[in-house]
């Protein structure tokens, strides 16, 4: 009887990198770099790239954005949910929100009382002009 041989999967190390690498496919899946113009480590999933942020505040970089139709002008409770690379359980750190869009432009307001209540970031946005489509993003640390 044959012995069976182990053979691990072994991850690629890109190295110390400026810019993702290209070509990425399936099989480089697990493949790692460090991006020192942004300062994170990154990882190939086999679909898309994620960030990982060191510290106490650390984690996967999550996003989601969310649309808000706003038929008068005033202020608006936003609930933005949190995804990729999977749904989070903590959020240590809100990086950043972030109107992407208002469709007519107008004021898009300024979040206030922003709070993580994983996987959903909710806040209120003070000042909305009037009759317009808004698209925020969120970002945010945690695992």
């Amino acid at each position: 009887m044959s012995q069976p041989t182990f053979e691990p999967t072994r991850t690629k190390w890109y190295g110390v990198r400026t810019s993702n690498p290209t070509g990425l496919g399936i099989f480089e899946r697990g493949a790692w770099w460090y991006r020192s113009d942004l300062k994170l480590f990154a990882y190939w999933d086999g679909n898309m790239v994620h960030y990982v942020v060191a510290g106490p505040a650390g984690g996967i970089l999550f996003y989601g954005t969310q649309v808000l139709i706003c038929p008068s002008a005033g202020n608006y409770v936003l609930n933005v949910s949190l995804s990729s690379p999977w749904v989070p359980t903590v959020i240590n750190r809100v990086v950043s929100v972030t109107n992407i869009g208002a469709d007519p432009a107008t004021d898009p307001g300024t979040p206030m009382a922003v709070k993580a209540s994983p996987p959903i970031v909710g806040m209120t946005l003070i000042g909305v002009g009037a009759g317009t489509t808004l698209t925020e993003a969120v970002v945010a640390t945690g695992w």
